[in-house]
């Protein structure tokens, strides 16, 4: 091979080399960079953001959209009657897409968007997450990808062509339900004196304990010849009110419940629970008051009780507490929970809802 040759191969060879760096640069937006925030002005507007908006790719072409709106001073669902939303949950995403910074640039090619899982989800086979965040005067959107290692996660700017690697993966609810606020009530097993199951059927099973210091509950009204099958069974249907949990919500519709649990405390609350089975879901309404009978407290309760100071109400209700006393805890249960009905996860809903046969042993005789 001559000089001549050579020389022709590498001008050739340069060429080529100039023409794939001109491609690479021309699939480049240079409206954002290596270490710059993802979207600037984000933080400094976090408390003014009045709504956000999540749509993902849905079913038969169709994209769901979620909107979490607080036009009128409270977080609320749209998509589910306006029911309050979950503040962590909302605060989680604006923070990290607030704090996000792009670690590198990746294709500005439409063709390739879908091995990131950056396409706008109202394109037919996405696998994108648009998220919208909006305030009186500002609007910022994205579509967020795939995740990366873990911690990070590739997004679109919906108005620009350059897709990015971030370093933030932000947590997103799946569903609508994922963004309620999703405490109920949470009420201890200990601080439960008492619990009546009542099926449509007339199947009933109650349970009670003498006093706080009872470790286990009893069930006083065994059918003849059967057995417990095994002494703390019936804890179970106690402590049903403890950390309950909504997984999703609707406004309450009319109808008769397949059964109703009633569980009243030592300090004199009564919260009923109607339970209504829909396509193989349980949904349940609440309702509080102040219980027919006195409180019922040991000898040492009452004698620490005068020594104590009594606190706040208000202040436990902020935290999502019951407060001790019974009218002030039924009022606060009910402005926030009636006209309500909670689907709630299937253990819950199997310990508000016990026959006879899911706590005693097997009947001999009939087998």
């Amino acid at each position: 091979m001559n000089k001549s040759t050579l020389r022709n191969l590498s001008i050739v060879l340069f060429a080529l080399v100039a023409i794939l760096i001109a491609l690479e640069v021309g699939e480049r937006d240079t409206d954002v960079s290596s270490g710059e925030l993802l979207f600037e002005g984000l933080k400094a507007q976090i408390n003014d953001v009045r709504r956000v908006t999540v749509e993902r790719p849905g079913t038969d072409g169709a994209t769901d959209v979620v909107t979490i709106s607080n036009e009128t001073g409270t977080w609320s669902v749209a998509a589910r009657a306006n029911y309050p939303a979950s503040i962590a949950t909302l605060r989680e995403l604006l923070i990290a897409l607030a704090d996000a910074r792009v670690l590198e640039e990746k294709t500005a090619d439409p063709e390739r968007y879908e091995q990131l899982g950056v396409r706008d989800p109202a394109v037919s086979g996405s696998k994108g997450v648009k998220i919208t965040i909006a305030g009186e005067d500002f609007a910022y959107s994205l579509i967020l990808g795939n995740a990366h290692q873990g911690a990070n996660r590739y997004a679109r700017i919906a108005d620009q062509l350059t897709s990015v690697l971030i370093d933030k993966n932000p947590s997103l609810p799946d569903s609508a339900g994922g963004w309620l606020r999703d405490d109920l009530v949470d009420i201890d097993a200990a601080d439960v004196r008492s619990a009546v199951i009542r099926h449509a059927d007339g199947e009933t099973i109650r349970i009670v304990k003498d006093s706080r210091e009872d470790s286990d509950f009893r069930v006083p009204d065994l059918p003849d010849g059967r057995e417990l099958s095994y002494p703390t069974v019936a804890n179970s249907v106690g402590g049903a009110l403890n950390d309950l949990k909504l997984e999703d919500v609707r406004r309450a519709e009319a109808g008769e419940p397949t059964s109703t649990a009633e569980l009243e405390t030592f300090d004199g609350l009564r919260i009923v629970v109607e339970t209504t089975e829909v396509d193989g879901d349980t949904w349940i309404a609440l309702d509080a008051a102040v219980a027919s009978s006195p409180p019922s407290q040991t000898a040492s309760e009452e004698t620490a009780g005068e020594a104590a100071t009594e606190p706040s109400a208000d202040a436990d209700a902020a935290q999502g507490e019951v407060p001790p006393d019974p009218a002030a805890a039924a009022a606060a249960i009910n402005e926030r929970l009636r006209g309500w009905q909670f689907k709630i996860p299937s253990y819950k809903a199997n310990q508000l809802t016990r026959r006879w046969d899911d706590i005693l042993k097997a009947d001999t005789d009939t087998e």
